[in-house]
């Protein structure tokens, strides 16, 4: 994990109608009551401005994906969403977004967890 003093790497991208935070599972601290508490502070919760923190007062806008390399053979990253309440201090793992999955895959080829496959289509002229 990072030193907090150093920052904390964050990608913020938009999947669907809504926009994640999206973390290393490495950068973030294991134990969950002290990520909950980072989160909450990286985002301005609670506080229904969020004014202090990156979420967008909204709960669109409130959300984060943990990403890292998958232990299993047959799958590539794991991957973790959380809602972070905007007025109360409560990061939930109970729901599932499917926007937020939709930015997995790039975020993962961003941070070298995956290397991007397939070939290169040409395309051909039917002229």
């Amino acid at each position: 994990m990072l030193d907090e003093a150093d920052g904390i790497r964050c990608m913020l991208m938009r999947g669907g109608t809504s926009k994640g935070a999206y973390f290393l599972a490495e950068d973030l601290p294991q134990e969950r009551s002290e990520r909950d508490d980072l989160l909450l502070r990286v985002m301005g919760s609670p506080d229904e401005r969020q004014i202090d923190g990156i979420g967008g007062a909204h709960p669109l806008t409130s959300k984060v994906g943990v990403v890292s390399r998958s232990e299993g053979g047959d799958t590539d990253v794991d991957y973790l969403f959380l809602q972070v309440v905007v007025d109360e201090p409560v990061v939930t793992d109970s729901q599932n977004c499917g926007n937020i999955l939709a930015g997995i895959g790039p975020f993962a080829v961003e941070r070298g967890l995956v290397e991007p496959q397939g070939s290169r289509r040409r395309c051909a002229s039917a002229w």
